[in-house]
């Protein structure tokens, strides 16, 4: 008896099972991998472009707003609205944290879209996890190509004939 998941699989055969069912385990965690990484690059994106094309500024925290988190919404995320100023023109933006009112707070925003702001302690956080990210990519590159590697020098070292 045979079913059909995207591959044959004989049913009667338990290494069969068991070998789709490493693969299809694998191919989740190939799913939930990537979209971790796209989370994060994504993430990243935003942390470059303020490095590289935004202008630092002092903000003025004006008023916090908090929102319920968690499956119960027993946590808070803090959220302040911030004023700043650019060529005279004032401007508002909502950064993440909680500062107290009339606080300042250094920030970077985008001068091409002034919606884009974010603090500098928030910013330096983001750094962190991009280092974070480049690290923990490069050892799983590092560790999937050391197990390819094993794996055929096993299967060489498997089928070598040893002549007398």
């Amino acid at each position: 008896m045979a079913g059909r998941f995207g591959f044959l699989v004989d049913l009667s055969d338990s290494n069969s099972v068991r070998r789709a069912a490493w693969g299809l385990s694998g191919v989740l965690l190939l799913i939930c991998w990537v979209a971790v990484h796209v989370l994060f690059a994504m993430n990243s994106v935003k942390v470059v472009g303020l490095d590289l094309h935004g202008v630092r500024s002092v903000g003025t925290a004006v008023s916090v707003r908090s929102v319920p988190t968690g499956r119960r919404g027993l946590l808070r995320a803090y959220y302040t609205k911030i004023d700043y100023f650019r060529n005279g023109d004032r401007h508002s933006a909502e950064i993440e944290g909680r500062h107290a009112e009339g606080e300042e707070i250094p920030i970077t925003y985008d001068p091409e879209d002034l919606s884009v702001v974010d603090s500098e302690p928030n910013l330096v956080r983001m750094r962190r996890g991009v280092v974070a990210l480049v690290v923990i990519v490069s050892v799983e590159i590092v560790g999937v190509a050391v197990w390819f590697w094993y794996r055929r020098f096993r299967r060489s070292r498997k089928n070598r004939v040893i002549s007398p």
